[in-house]
């Protein structure tokens, strides 16, 4: 198994973490993390269709992957054209401003926000991304 896995796997683990989701909007959906610590509501952007709560290391990742797309992201129109959101829809921009606390309360969490798996693995679905996406 690839480490990159195994840290999405320990981090559920040693954080009692659950993802769940809530509701779908077109690519986005809407989820729920639970640790034993707290809960945070977020979009995720489930651009290949992916999330499976069967998986929940594959739900950590996309979790972590968009947190990642937030912070990558230079402003609001920025980050709505990394997701192929519409900028002119008021609730993201809401949406986009309650990030950072969220962002900065799950990386005090876990240490750091890592996806752990590569943009590249991600997009060409292998490697470890292949390995995360076997697991049920």
């Amino acid at each position: 198994m690839y480490d990159e896995v195994r840290q999405l796997q320990s981090w559920l683990e040693e954080h009692e973490l659950k993802v769940t989701k809530l509701k779908t909007d077109t690519r986005m959906v809407q989820v729920e993390v639970r640790s034993a610590s707290g809960s945070w509501q977020l979009w995720v952007d489930d651009e290949y269709n992916d999330f499976d709560e069967s998986n929940q290391a594959m739900c950590l990742f996309l979790v972590l992957n968009s947190l990642a797309d937030y912070k990558e992201s230079t402003d609001f129109l920025n980050w709505c054209q990394q997701i192929g959101i519409n900028a002119s829809d008021s609730p993201w921009l809401a949406y986009y401003q309650s990030l950072e606390s969220v962002y900065s309360e799950i990386e005090n969490l876990l240490g750091a926000i890592d996806p752990c798996i590569t943009p590249l693995d991600y997009q060409l679905r292998s490697g470890a991304f292949h390995a995360l996406a076997s697991l049920k």
